[in-house]
């Protein structure tokens, strides 16, 4: 396939998607549905120019790292809290009402104070969540969450796109979806084709894009 000469009309490159995906309707409650709405549909979302769903690996990572040092800090900061201090915060409603009784003699029982000293229940609740963040903040590190910069997230969307289409189709005909990543494999061809309806510029090389966002199981490169 060349690269036009112009920008093609919506028309043209729908045309070229659906000959290319070999059908155009498929059979849904015995009758023939036509997929160019669909196809319609994953263009105008491509057009959208969303950023990558899961952000930027980089500004992900950065923003973790410093979310667990401040997780630590503040876990550190709630030990060294005088028992006071932790019933006032903590368990407010039991503590200034034993406060103004410190004149009396529960104010100098030591089974008060005993009481006191234990961990209020909102403090050990905050000091459980803090460790599930910072867990959190390890997965995100640890799994590298995020796309990568360089890769350019809007042909990543357009492989989507492509994969999707196929997935649809072969999901209503009952056949297997072809993912194959060559370079002039069904699934690479409207991948290009979906990303010049969405940017207006062709790419004849789809292959990169359509191999990281293909199903491990499905992909392969003949």
């Amino acid at each position: 396939m060349r690269a036009p000469a112009s920008k093609r009309s919506d028309d043209e490159i729908v045309a070229d998607i659906m000959k290319a995906a070999g059908v155009r309707g498929i059979i849904i409650n015995r009758r023939i549905k036509p997929i160019k709405p669909f196809v319609l549909k994953l263009i105008n979302d491509l057009r959208a120019e969303l950023a990558p769903f899961t952000g930027h690996r980089k500004i992900n990572e950065e923003y973790a790292r410093d979310l667990r040092k401040q997780t630590d800090k503040l876990k550190k900061i709630l030990a060294r809290a005088p028992k006071p201090m932790s019933a006032a915060l903590f368990a407010p409603e039991m503590f200034f009402q034993l406060a103004m009784l410190q004149g009396t003699m529960l104010g100098i029982n030591s089974q008060t104070r005993s009481y006191l000293s234990q961990t209020p229940t909102r403090l050990a609740a905050l000091l459980a969540e803090l460790d599930w963040l910072r867990a959190q903040c390890d997965q995100i590190i640890k799994i590298k969450l995020g796309a990568h910069k360089a890769l350019d997230h809007r042909k990543l969307h357009a492989a989507i796109a492509s994969r999707d289409l196929l997935e649809f189709v072969a999901n209503h005909t009952g056949s297997e979806p072809s993912l194959t990543c060559s370079l002039t494999s069904k699934y690479c061809r409207i991948a290009s084709l979906f990303f010049e309806a969405a940017t207006g510029r062709y790419v004849g090389d789809f292959r990169r894009p359509c191999e990281t966002v293909a199903p491990p199981l499905l992909r392969t490169n003949r």
